[in-house]
């Protein structure tokens, strides 16, 4: 056989090889893009949500969706359901941006059956670029409508070898049912270890030296409330505006102490506040939206036993949340938020005192 044939036989065999590969991966469809999965267990993992979560809301039955970062992920979908009774889906990302936000969203949005949502407004959603996903290589073809684009999935031959080991060992090595099940496949409680006390949190927790300079907290503080207007503006309140028939729950978590007295040293406290007052006024005329805002409550924040690290809260707090929803206790009204305001800054002078030790370190 002569170098010429050698080389088109070469190129053939390479090209059928890819299109079986293809093809199997077409079959097994490991994210469940296509299809939910029917003869084998599948095997979810925190780590591949961006990827999961477009099949996840494509296949799976429910009217309500729960969105946000890593503090939703321990959110039971069984306690949502009986509470708002509802069918509930977990479509947790692991350090979720509002631009990842906004393209998961859309494509609920698009997909038709979402009713509503339960979504979780980090604070670090209104501090980066409005434009930006967390990973270099977030799979926007498998949030679109192009069946070309689908080809970048089926022919991701490394994603392809690599979910199905996960697969292999999950049916035929060692079976976690947390993982298999749609309902837990992002709860760190059942992928980790972990501990909640006050004192592994102030362990982990690094204080942020004092910003003492007036000016250069004010101008800290509006380059914040400037680009977490914009990043609302641009991920969010589209969503919120053209979908008057969607529920839209915004939850602010309760993040703890330790990470307000951070945010005050670096002088942004304000920002953050004034940030809430406008999406309260943006919002308050659309009969579809309320939100919740959990962050003065004392009798969380200020306890770091529910914590694992400075913001990470007990699935304990999870429940809490969800149990609130559509009860009025938490909703923000008209003077909620300078009176939430007024609380937590006064929680905040008294953390920065009681962990003044922990702070003088900081600024030394």
């Amino acid at each position: 056989m002569n170098s010429k044939k050698w080389s088109i036989y070469l190129i053939m065999m390479t090209l059928a090889l890819m299109l079986l590969s293809a093809l199997a991966h077409y079959i097994v469809d490991p994210l469940q893009y296509f299809r939910l999965a029917s003869f084998y267990t599948p095997a979810f993992h925190t780590n591949k949500a961006r990827e999961l979560n477009a099949g996840f809301i494509k296949h799976y039955d429910y009217e309500t969706i729960v969105i946000g970062s890593s503090l939703m992920g321990n959110t039971r979908v069984d306690l949502v359901d009986k509470v708002l009774n509802t069918t509930s889906l977990n479509v947790t990302i692991f350090g979720l941006t509002i631009h990842e936000l906004n393209i998961t969203l859309k494509h609920a949005i698009d997909v038709g059956k979402v009713k509503r949502f339960i979504m979780c407004l980090d604070m670090e959603f209104f501090s980066e670029n409005a434009y930006q996903p967390r990973v270099k290589n977030f799979p926007y073809h498998l949030y679109d409508k192009s069946l070309i684009n689908d080809l970048k999935y089926v022919f991701n031959l490394d994603l392809f070898r690599k979910m199905l080991v996960r697969i292999y060992k999950n049916n035929y090595v060692r079976h976690n049912p947390y993982l298999s099940d749609v309902a837990t496949a992002y709860n760190w409680m059942y992928s980790r270890a972990c501990n909640f006390s006050e004192k592994q949190v102030l362990s982990r927790w690094k204080p942020v030296g004092q910003v003492a300079d007036p000016a250069a907290r004010a101008r800290k503080s509006r380059h914040f409330y400037e680009q977490g207007k914009k990043n609302f503006d641009i991920n969010v309140y589209p969503h919120l505006k053209e979908n008057p028939d969607i529920k839209f729950d915004l939850m602010y978590p309760p993040l703890s102490i330790l990470f307000w007295v951070n945010e005050s040293n670096a002088g942004v406290f304000e920002g953050i506040m004034h940030v809430k007052d406008y999406i309260y006024q943006k919002t308050r005329g659309l009969s579809n939206v309320t939100i919740y805002d959990f962050q003065a409550e004392s009798s969380i924040i200020n306890n770091l036993d529910y914590y694992s690290d400075y913001v990470h809260f007990s699935p304990e707090i999870n429940d809490f949340i969800i149990r609130f929803v559509d009860s009025d206790k938490y909703v923000v009204k008209e003077n909620t938020n300078r009176v939430n305001q007024a609380i937590l800054k006064q929680l905040t002078v008294n953390a920065k005192k009681k962990y003044a030790h922990k702070n003088t370190a900081a600024s030394n």
